[in-house]
């Protein structure tokens, strides 16, 4: 109340709203004092609701959040969204900032090395396939013979082959799959492994520190 009382006489009116969007509802009569991280984690966007913005930034918004909380969040912001407001959202979380944002911006000391969509900054990603066959020796020793391969190792249960820049994924796991088949081999999986936005992040940071 005394924030809403600091602005316009309308944002007195927004605050049972604000509360209800956040989930803070039936602890709106505690005191603060007592709230968890997450709960005023949540609080803190009910403030900036008060205003009735257009534009929300958030800083690492899901810290002190338990997976339910996150989940609920995700939705928050993309009810948000859905309203016509733009969320800008600062997190060192990667995982989640792939979940719940449309596009995203690197930063590098400083600076914004790369930004665009989460696929743009997939599509930059080294390519990579993993595979899964009847004998998996066989095949990392003929897998790391293909041209096509910068780069072969085990995954789990599987093979996880990285693929030189300039080649075409389909076409090079179309050949793979080709040369496994003809030596005797079951292919049990053979599938792309998409670049995870985490995994960008480090290939874009460390590139640079080469660089410099």
């Amino acid at each position: 109340m005394v924030i809403a009382a600091a602005r316009e006489p309308e944002a007195h009116d927004r605050i049972e709203g604000a509360l209800e969007r956040v989930g803070l509802s039936q602890r709106a009569d505690e005191r603060v004092k007592g709230y968890s991280l997450g709960m005023r984690q949540r609080l803190g966007v009910a403030r900036s609701l008060l205003a009735d913005p257009e534009l929300l930034i958030l800083d690492e918004p899901t810290n002190g959040l338990d997976p339910a909380g996150i989940h609920e969040f995700r939705d928050m912001i993309r009810g948000f969204v859905a309203e016509g407001r733009t969320v800008l959202l600062s997190s060192h979380l990667l995982d989640e900032v792939e979940k719940i944002c449309d596009q995203v911006a690197i930063v590098d000391r400083g600076r914004v090395v790369m930004q665009g969509s989460i696929a743009e900054l997939a599509a930059g990603a080294e390519q990579t396939i993993l595979v899964a066959t009847s004998d998996d020796e066989r095949a990392l020793a003929i897998l790391a013979e293909h041209r096509a391969v910068k780069a072969v190792g085990r995954a789990g249960e599987g093979i996880h082959l990285t693929l030189h820049c300039d080649v075409e994924a389909d076409l090079a796991a179309d050949d793979v799959s080709r040369r496994l088949v003809l030596a005797g081999l079951v292919l049990r999986r053979l599938e792309p492994a998409r670049a995870s936005l985490e995994q960008r992040f480090l290939e874009i940071t460390s590139r640079l520190e080469v660089a410099a």
